[in-house]
């Protein structure tokens, strides 16, 4: 009163025109008013059918929610892409170079390219058959669909032109060398038994391509890396008078080294190795002249006591939290969310009988969203207690607060 005493100019004139809408405003609220008063009468009459209706509305809002698609975070378009390609494991590095360039003259006819940058293996895990492009396009305000349609149509002409790679992704462009893939979801199938976990990984990744709803899946497990297993036949060994111990110290002197002595010269000191000639060690068919010394110093081929697969094993094997791991990688499809995949990959997991001593764990993009969906509940959750607290402080009752909640 005292500011309008000071503001509101006093005037005997009737302005209606200014009036009018005031009038309108008024009565709209009085309207609501008298609206609300007969509602909050007729919810004091009948209570229990105002809490089925409030009850009702919280339940059908959490259903709703239960159905809507959740995602992390939407990837910021910095017109950048990059693509990486695995070829058979075995692919020379010159062969790698090659299908690498043939990748550059593909991308560079797409019009939204700009720049491209390729290289060509994977010096760090020593790995020829892998290559990396990073592709920078035009600004998006100059592009008529967006980048990840833009992903897709990259994908299929890349398929196209290299139609002998294992692996083409697309996705966005990752900074820095993290010495691992990344995607939009990421899972760890881990146990103690590698074949188990080579099946289960294939299983869900054959079931993923199936699904429209997921790209560019792929997996950490690579074979098909030659490699000599000796079977000892203990039994006979046993007879011959050699252990597999002695087996074992035999083979990896002659074909690994190792350090028995060391000299000086000229101020420098040398380490003395034992081993076999490189025309010997690189020959897969010399092991046939390996001889173990016997406990009754004899000298037994090898051969004679154990027997040589030739077959063909992993290219590395992961661990984590010391335990073996293979992990599955996937991106999703333009209207596809990642949590309808993470929701999809554990439903797969408990179909496939993936249970303990082997689990499925979430990493990457899928773990922080795991993460922080706890921390929202658990923020939401104290809020409520908070809330419930000052409302009981404020009209000292237990029970008010519920009805105003």
């Amino acid at each position: 009163p005292m500011l309008a005493s000071r503001l509101l100019v006093r005037t005997d004139r009737d302005n209606t025109r200014l009036a009018a809408p005031f009038r309108v405003f008024e009565r709209a609220l009085g309207a609501l008013e008298r609206g609300y008063r007969s509602l909050l009468g007729a919810a004091i009459r009948h209570r229990v059918v105002t809490l089925g209706i409030a009850a009702a509305a919280v339940l059908g809002g959490c259903g709703v929610a239960s159905t809507l698609p959740v995602n992390l975070l939407t990837r910021e378009d910095l017109s950048e892409l990059e693509v990486n390609v695995k070829l058979p494991v075995g692919t020379p590095l010159a062969v790698t170079d090659g299908v690498t360039r043939r990748i550059e003259d593909t991308l560079s006819r797409h019009p939204y390219v700009r720049d491209v940058f390729a290289t060509s293996g994977e010096e760090r895990q020593h790995k020829p058959n892998h290559a990396r492009i990073q592709v920078r396009l035009i600004p998006k305000d100059e592009r008529a669909v967006p980048i990840r349609q833009t992903f897709g149509e990259v994908r299929d002409q890349l398929r196209a032109a290299v139609p002998e790679a294992d692996q083409i992704s697309v996705g966005f462009q990752e900074y820095g060398d993290t010495g691992d893939d990344v995607a939009d979801i990421t899972y760890s199938v881990q146990g103690p038994d590698l074949h188990e976990l080579e099946r289960f990984a294939a299983v869900l990744a054959a079931r993923m391509k199936a699904d429209r709803d997921f790209t560019d899946v792929r997996t950490s497990h690579e074979s098909g890396n030659p490699q000599i297993t000796l079977e000892v036949d203990r039994g006979r060994a046993a007879d011959l008078g050699v252990s597999a111990a002695a087996i074992g110290q035999t083979l990896r002197t002659l074909f690994a080294g190792e350090e028995v002595g060391s000299f000086e010269e000229g101020g420098n000191r040398h380490d003395v190795r034992v081993q076999v000639a490189p025309q010997y060690r690189n020959d897969p068919s010399q092991i046939d002249l390996v001889r173990v010394r016997s406990a009754r110093g004899e000298l037994v081929p090898v051969t004679n006591v154990a027997r040589v697969v030739h077959e063909q094993g992993p290219v590395e094997i992961r661990r984590n939290s010391r335990t073996r791991e293979i992990r599955v990688y996937a991106n999703m499809a333009i209207d596809a969310s990642l949590g309808e995949g993470v929701t999809k990959l554990e439903r797969w997991a408990d179909e496939i009988g993936i249970a303990p001593p082997f689990t499925l764990e979430p990493d990457g993009f899928a773990r922080t969203m795991e993460e922080t969906g706890r921390d929202i509940a658990f923020a939401f959750t104290l809020a409520l207690i908070a809330i419930y607290m000052v409302l009981a402080s404020l009209f000292d009752s237990l029970t008010h607060p519920f009805t105003i909640m």
